[in-house]
């Protein structure tokens, strides 16, 4: 019987020291799906639940060198990046993908959900950028959202909207997470195209 692999899937993500979020949540949501995970280190970033103390941006052509390199030794399916915190290295970054035909999810990492920025100076517009020349998906949240379109989204009606808006000015499908709505359900947002769908 021949042996199966399993899938491969980079992630290029900041290094939460308390494992809740970056890289090593998506290792692990990456193996309860069997799906093999490799990982370039974007930013180191010490927190722990409620609160950050640091973010430190890695070196941009070391964050390049991870991705050019992973890439030329794995048979990557798919990659998503996390905070990558600098205008400098999403630049990297991106450079490091040119070459690359594997999808890309972004997920426009900005703020910790303590309300800290995890950003730099010219962050917002290197991202929109990247996200214009190489994103098959971006999934923001709803802080993220909000940054994107400049106003407040209060309830799902106003996400379903900005989920469209954000699909047209950013020229990809967007998933809007529903995670920070209230209400008892989480439902996300999914536009694609000329439709948004409640998932």
């Amino acid at each position: 019987m021949e042996t199966v692999e399993p899938p491969v899937a980079l992630t290029i993500a900041g290094s939460d020291c308390s494992a809740g979020a970056g890289l090593q949540a998506d290792l692990k949501a990456f193996s309860a799906c069997g799906v093999y995970g490799v990982t370039a280190v974007s930013a180191l970033v010490v927190e722990a639940p409620g609160t950050v103390q640091r973010v430190e941006p890695q070196m941009p052509g070391v964050v390049a060198e991870q991705v050019r390199l992973l890439s030329e030794t794995f048979p990557i399916a798919a990659a998503k990046t996390g905070l990558l915190a600098s205008a400098k290295v999403v630049k990297a970054v991106q450079r490091a993908l040119t070459t690359t035909a594997f999808p890309v999810v972004v997920d426009p990492v900005a703020v910790a959900s303590t309300g800290d920025s995890m950003v730099g100076p010219g962050f917002a517009e290197a991202l929109r950028e990247f996200i214009t020349a190489r994103a098959n998906l971006v999934t923001p949240n709803r802080a993220e959202a909000e940054q994107f379109l400049d106003r407040s989204i209060s309830s799902s009606k106003e996400a379903t909207s900005a989920a469209d808006e954000l699909a047209q000015i950013l020229g990809c499908p967007v998933l809007l997470k529903g995670g920070h709505f209230e209400g008892e359900e989480c439902v996300d947002f999914l536009a694609e195209g000329n439709r948004v769908e409640a998932i």
